[in-house]
């Protein structure tokens, strides 16, 4: 199995998929409605999605900065099931990687009435991935948006009263994140990004203590070396199954504790014990723990802005 995809397994926060053509999904926010619509005419069905919550804002100084940094092209097409789906483009217009975006949209429908909505992404994560592996093929899996670079989103959308299609949407860059750590646009969304990107460091700091005390036992630590040194030797069972009762055990034990053993418990469940069901190849369970540290440590050293220069 080759680096990438062991790098790969278990990383399943990520929705990214190999082409840069993502779907995503966007939630509906707030509606304006003209005076001349009619009294009780029902609105479209929303996206649902976890990504934001969103809002109409004036296109501010700072707004005009990310715009101008971050094209978004928004077309109207047929969504492969039928109906309508968009299609956002969004281009980095600068020489620098952009990791994270604030992205709003506005739909427009036959009867006048817009609906606001938007999503925001940060793969800060990814950058972590590809720097601690150059010689990897890792960024063209997309995620990150380096210099020129062009990807596409697509999201179906509901249709109006009757049937009727929406007539046209745009769509605008509010805030953007680089990989240099400056940021430009929006600055609430800008100060909370980076507050999170430090309580995902914060959070992934105990899974990653958690697993160096059971990768350590001397049994599991013997079983890496000695696949990592013998490609033929796929599995050692009996090493496999002591990394699992360990990990299942310690996963048992914190959740039972604190909201923040809680999660670590949900993290280390998530990523490395329904990602391997056998325990193995402890290898490969290895090689995703080490991808793991690398995103903590991308998270970690994007959490502090830098001021542009």
């Amino acid at each position: 199995m080759g680096i990438l995809k062991r790098l790969m397994a278990g990383l399943c926060h990520s929705k990214l998929q190999p082409e840069s053509v993502t779907t995503v999904r966007i939630p509906f926010a707030k509606t304006r409605r003209p005076r001349r619509t009619p009294a009780g005419l029902a609105i479209v069905s929303a996206f649902c999605c976890a990504a934001l919550q969103l809002w109409a804002s004036p296109q501010s100084a700072n707004n005009l900065a990310a715009s101008s940094a971050l094209a978004v092209q928004v077309r109207l097409g047929d969504a492969p099931g039928g109906g309508t789906q968009i299609e956002a483009e969004l281009r980095n217009l600068t020489d620098k990687t952009i990791t994270a975006y604030k992205i709003a949209l506005t739909i427009v429908y036959y009867d006048g009435r817009e609906v606001k909505s938007g999503w925001t992404e940060d793969l800060v994560n990814l950058i972590g991935l590809a720097d601690a592996n150059p010689d990897s093929t890792f960024p063209g899996f997309g995620g990150f948006l380096g210099p020129s670079q062009t990807r596409i989103y697509k999201q179906p959308i509901g249709n109006g009263p009757g049937g009727i299609a929406p007539v046209r949407a745009q769509g605008t860059a509010v805030a953007i994140i680089y990989k240099d750590r400056t940021a430009a646009g929006d600055p609430a969304f800008i100060k909370s990004q980076f507050e999170l990107r430090r309580q995902y460091a914060e959070r992934m700091a105990a899974a990653i203590a958690e697993m160096d005390k059971i990768l350590s036992d001397s049994e599991i630590h013997r079983a890496v070396t000695e696949q990592k040194n013998m490609p033929e030797v796929t599995n050692i069972p009996s090493a496999e199954k002591k990394f699992r009762q360990q990990l299942g055990a310690r996963i048992e034990s914190l959740s039972q504790g604190t909201a923040a053993d809680r999660r670590c418990a949900q993290d280390l469940r998530l990523r490395f014990y329904d990602a391997y069901p056998g325990g193995g190849p402890l290898v490969v369970v290895q090689d995703a723990f080490d991808g793991y540290k690398a995103e903590r440590a991308a998270y970690a050293v994007g959490s502090t802005r830098q001021e542009a220069k």
